[in-house]
């Protein structure tokens, strides 16, 4: 887990056991590696649900437990 501070308002994005970490403010991938592709699909996901994102970092932060957001696969 990252400490609160050092990543901030960030989506953890796990593909094929691979964890990015992807910026909710502008879809930034801030570590690992993401294909063009999948990337502006992450992107306009990330755009659809930044509200929710966004909620889900300030439970996480406060320690309680985000809501689940729908993927791109459901």
């Amino acid at each position: 887990m990252t400490p609160t501070g050092i990543i901030s308002r960030t989506s953890m994005l796990n593909i094929k056991d691979k964890l990015r970490f992807i910026s909710i403010q502008d879809g930034a991938v801030l570590a690992g590696e993401l294909p063009s592709k999948k990337h502006k699909l992450v992107v306009a996901w990330i755009e659809i649900h930044q509200e929710d994102l966004l909620a889900d970092w300030s439970l996480a932060v406060s320690g309680k437990n985000p809501i689940p957001i729908r993927g791109l696969d459901q």
